[in-house]
This record gives structure tokens, sequence and C-alpha cells, in this order.
């Protein structure tokens, strides 16, 4: 089991910790100190005693066991594509000089989820600014379903699109993919992601073949001993980074100093994105409304359908602003569901299925509120400067959700609404039984009340008139 990472110490066989417990006390929270025994655990707060977790009971040992088969079964196939793309660097020998017509080329590969790479876009900036002022033409290389926003962000000069299953389970897919990468005529290619894997990211930056390919010494979270060190070696320079758990929005900003880019322009609060006219959709939303996103990357990490119907209701009552439910084509059916509970005039409209990334960008940007799990949306709420609440777990808080101090994320940080735990930091390995609907405890235990209050302090900040855009 992960903790809350603040180490303090301790007595032999005892490792102790400073972690949060409880249900904030009105806005503040109370410190307790946790510490990790032969027998067990606890939680010590002003008040005695306030957790306790079990030690090696039969729940331990099944997450011990599946977290070794999700280790063993990601060094199969890391060590299987690792064999594949050594044979088909025998026969391709990847990377060319550029023509003397040809403006250099540095490639910024950035394979992971959506929420990451929004979060490292102001970071991407800086980056792709640099280069260009050297001569160079930057592409970034990401996941097929980040590619439309990435192109929305116009700070690319092209977006070159993986996607990731095929890439890592279709050998013809990954080969046509990786020739291409190959030809593409890099000078740099840039990898600034510090949870590697090695048969996406790690395997893209060594069929570059640029002569300078820079990455993150990297954490283990996807890749095993073994795994990491074959990654390692199709790089000409790793940046060392804490191996502490740190913000993402630190991480990205410490990437940027190990680049030499420590000086930031004085107009790193630019928009990111300009919301303009949505097709179809935009001019049928009212000029003040709501944003709800209740999918997530998994069910456990969803907060119940049911609440999210009861603050929409909450929110219509305290405000009488509309709400649009926004999502995937698969959130449909949640959106279905938080509809069959609610009646006019508090129901939402939907939106689900209508919307892709780049489309998403307007109705956020010119949302009064964004409700939202822990998703890309919340982030794209920062950069747009939309007031927004995220209902966070906490299987990896603290990393991406709250925000780090990072001078880069000068926008607006979402409120969090979160219920801690001392097992926080288990990376969404859960010792504990799933509350209701399937969410995990953490989540579960985020009551109505506490997400009402939050989205009403944010909404006394918004002007009471106009369009619903940020001043």
């Amino acid at each position: 089991m992960s903790l809350d990472p603040v180490f303090l110490g301790g007595l032999p066989g005892q490792r102790q910790f400073r972690c949060l417990s409880g249900r904030p006390a009105g806005r503040h929270l109370v410190l307790v100190d946790f510490r990790v025994g032969a027998g067990g655990s606890r939680c010590d707060g002003a008040d005695g005693p306030t957790a306790a977790i079990a030690g090696a009971g039969g729940g331990g040992r099944v997450t011990l066991l599946l977290r070794r088969l999700r280790l063993l079964a990601i060094a199969m196939l890391g060590a299987v594509t690792f064999l594949f793309d050594s044979v088909l660097l025998a026969f391709l020998r990847p990377g060319r000089l550029p023509d003397p017509k040809e403006r250099p080329l540095c490639l910024l590969i950035r394979l992971d989820r959506i929420g990451d790479v929004v979060l490292w876009l102001p970071a991407a900036r800086l980056v792709a600014d640099d280069r260009r002022r050297k001569g160079l033409s930057v592409i970034a290389v990401v996941a097929d379903d980040v590619a439309g926003l990435a192109r929305a962000s116009a700070l690319f000069d092209d977006v070159f699109a993986i996607d990731r299953l095929r890439f890592r389970l279709d050998p013809l897919y990954r080969l046509r993919q990786l020739r291409k990468v190959g030809r593409f005529p890099a000078t740099e290619a840039i990898h600034p992601v510090w949870s590697r894997a090695l048969p996406l990211g790690d395997a893209v930056v060594r069929f570059t073949g640029a002569p300078a390919r820079i990455g993150w010494n990297g954490g283990r979270d996807n890749m095993t001993r073994l795994g990491r060190w074959l990654g390692n070696r199709g790089y000409t320079r790793l940046i060392a980074g804490p191996s502490e758990p740190v913000p993402e929005t630190v991480r990205n900003e410490d990437f940027l100093k190990g680049l030499g880019l420590a000086g930031l322009p004085a107009d790193v609060k630019r928009p990111l994105f300009y919301p303009s006219g949505l097709p179809g959709t935009g001019p049928s939303l009212p000029e003040r409304y709501i944003v709800v996103v209740p999918g997530a990357s998994f069910p456990g990490r969803r907060w119940p359908l049911a609440r999210f119907a009861d603050i929409i209701a909450a929110l219509h009552h305290a405000t009488g602003l509309p709400a649009v439910i926004c999502g995937t084509k698969p959130d449909g059916a949640l959106a279905r569901a938080i509809l069959a509970r609610l009646s006019a005039p508090a129901r939402p409209s939907d939106l689900t299925g209508r919307t892709d990334l780049a489309d998403l960008i307007p109705v956020i940007g010119g949302a009064t509120l964004l409700l939202s799990n822990e998703t890309a949306a919340i982030h794209m709420a920062a950069l747009l400067g939309t007031p927004a609440v995220c209902i966070a777990g906490g299987g990896f808080f603290g990393r991406f959700i709250p925000y780090g101090p990072s001078s880069l994320m000068q926008y607006r940080p979402p409120a969090v609404a979160v219920h801690r735990m001392p097992c926080f930091r288990c990376n969404w390995r859960c010792p504990f039984p799933p509350g209701e609907e399937g969410a995990m405890p953490c989540i579960a235990a985020v009551t109505v009340d506490e997400v009402l209050a939050l989205a009403l302090e944010q909404l006394d900040r918004v002007p009471a008139t106009g369009d619903g855009r940020r001043p």
C-alpha cells in the first residue's frame, strides 16, 4: 500500500508519515501521523486514533498478487516488443539528416493520456517557441485521441498521431508507424514523460534516430527494472528528477530546467486555446450554463451518478443555471441515467458523443462552471480560466490534482472535493471494497453538500451578468 509520501522518519521496523485524515472541519484540514509497522498501521490525530488498517490480511495478499501479475505482463509485453523493434531496426535503419531545403525537426513525443497532455501544454509551448527560434520545425507525436486537441492548441507545426492499442498489439501497424517516425528528418527527439513505457514512448524515441534524444530518467510505474534499463539505451541524455512523488505541474517545470529553459517569458499566461463557436451545438447553448462531466477513466473513479443528479438539481435551485452533460459516446449511458432522475426545469441537455476534444474547448471555455471527476476536462477548464470543481480520489492524489506550485500553471486551478484517507497514493490498488455504484471508497465518501459548497464558492467569483466567460 502506498501512503501520502511526506516521510518523517521512525523507529526500526516502523515508518512514520504525515498524512491527512477525516473530513475537513470547515475549511481546515487536520494533520495526523500515520505509522506503518510490522503489526499493521494506525493514524493518530489530536483526538486519538482516527483510522486503522489491517496488516497482512487476505485482501493485502490478493492486491500483492495482482500487482505482481501486472508487472509480469508489463515485463513480457516490453520484452516482446523490444525484440520485435530490434529486428526492425536492423532492416529499417531509421533517422536521416534533413535535406538542404528542409528545416530540421524537433519531435515532441507524448503518448500518455489526455489529461497528462493537457497539463503539459504550457511547458510544450515554451519548448516549441524555443526550438522555432533556433530554426527547427516542431512536430508533436501523440496518441490519436489527443491529436485533435494538439492541433487545436496551434502550438505545433504538425501533429503525428499513433493509436496506442494498435501500436502495442498490431505488428503491421507498429511497423508502419515506426517506419514513418524513422523517416522524419529529426535532429532532436524530446520525451518529457516521467512514467515512461517501453513499448510506447521509449520505442518511438529509439526509432527517431535523432542525434539528440532526451527524456526523464523516469519512475517505474509502467516498467520493470529491466524494462527501464532497456528503455534508457534509446536516449542520448536523461534528465535526473526526484524519485519521490512530485506534482506533475512541478515535474513539467523541472524538465524545462533540464532543457536549459529555466527563464519563463512574460506572457506565460497567454491563452493556450481561443474558444470559438461550436458548429451545430454552440449556438444552442445558453449564455450562462454549467458543464457536467460524469465519466472517468474507469468506473471506480466516477462519483455516483445519483449524486451528480442531486448536485445538478441543487445548483439549479440555488442559481437557476441550466446544465449540459458532456462526454464521449459511451458516456451517453451515464447521461441517460442522470436525466432519468431529473425533471424540468432542472433537467440538463445531453451533449455526450456530440463533441470531440477540440469541440469541447469552446463548450468549456464558455461555461460559467464545470463539475467533473478527475478528467482532462478539469485541466482544460484551468487553462481556459473556467471555474471548476473536481471530485477527486486518492489513487494519484497530489500528482495531477491538486496542482503543485508552478509558475507555468498561472491559470485558474480547480477547487478539489476530496475525502482524505490514510491510504492515499495507492495508485488505485485499493485495499477496501467499492462504495456506492462501484466508486472507490474515497470518492464515494464525498458528499453532495461538500461539492455544492465549493461550487457556490466558485460561482461567487463569476460576474452575475455577461456571456459566461471569464474577464
